[in-house]
């Protein structure tokens, strides 16, 4: 879905919304997705954080997430204030957490999980205008 997203020409801003809520959405529909989803995004970052190789793909995901903000901040999308590995490591931080929330949330209490809110989460990046 990565690989869509990145393919369209929407602004930056509009692609990490796009990207997000179909992370949360996948979730909410596919407790599994979610599991599969932690656990990947945890694996690949902590060996990265480690300089350990990843496993072959085009490109690890937190390769691609730092290349996104990259392109996101000379589009003008994001904010310059930070490097965009630092944004690509704040993002992962935020999905991992409301996932692992999520996860470990009773399933009774399931159906009525409230992920953060996308705007929020967007306007950590986003770049005023």
């Amino acid at each position: 879905f990565l690989d869509e997203v990145l393919l369209e020409q929407n602004n930056y801003v509009d692609k990490l919304y796009k990207l997000t809520e179909y992370t949360f959405n996948n979730m909410k529909k596919d407790e599994i997705f979610a599991y599969r989803y932690y656990f990947f995004l945890t694996t690949i970052f902590f060996k990265a954080e480690a300089n350990i190789a990843p496993p072959k793909c085009k490109a690890p995901p937190h390769i691609r997430m730092h290349d996104f903000f990259e392109s996101g901040i000379k589009n003008g999308d994001f904010d310059d204030k930070y490097q965009s590995s630092d944004y690509a490591r704040l993002y992962n931080s935020i999905i991992q957490g409301a996932t692992l929330s999520f996860i470990l949330c009773p399933r009774e209490y399931k159906n009525s999980f409230k992920f953060p809110k996308i705007e929020q989460i967007i306007e950590i990046f986003k770049k005023e205008k």
